[in-house]
């Protein structure tokens, strides 16, 4: 799995993907954004699917996909955020901290400690 680097600003309301190897499916209600590789029985998901599964599943949507992923899902009508990350196969640790109304998330520790100002 690629690596992640990303803010989420809750001012602002958006997420800046600082790795460039993040999927983005962005409409006015929600943005999902796909680190990896996600899967159903049979094919892959998209992220307006992944939506829907999170509409019906909430915070369990990982028993319903498959895959080596970090998932970012963030509701602009609730504004609430949630990361979701693959448990049995993934060998990556997602690292995160909030710090001046942000939140910053990265597989890296180095680089959150850095851009966070935690240092």
């Amino acid at each position: 799995m690629k690596q992640l680097c990303g803010i989420f600003d809750f001012e602002k309301d958006q997420y800046d993907d600082k790795s460039t190897e993040i999927q983005a499916y962005i409409n006015r209600d929600y943005e999902v954004y796909i680190c990896g590789k996600i899967k159903s029985e049979q094919n892959d998901i998209t992220g307006e699917l992944l939506w829907e599964i999170y509409q019906r599943h909430g915070n369990r949507i990982t028993e319903q996909i498959k895959g080596m992923y970090l998932l970012i899902i963030y509701d602009k009508i609730k504004r609430e955020l949630c990361v979701f990350q693959d448990r049995t196969t993934s060998s990556r640790t997602l690292y995160y901290t909030l710090n001046n109304n942000k939140v910053y998330l990265g597989t890296s520790l180095k680089w959150l400690l850095k851009e966070s100002g935690i240092e």
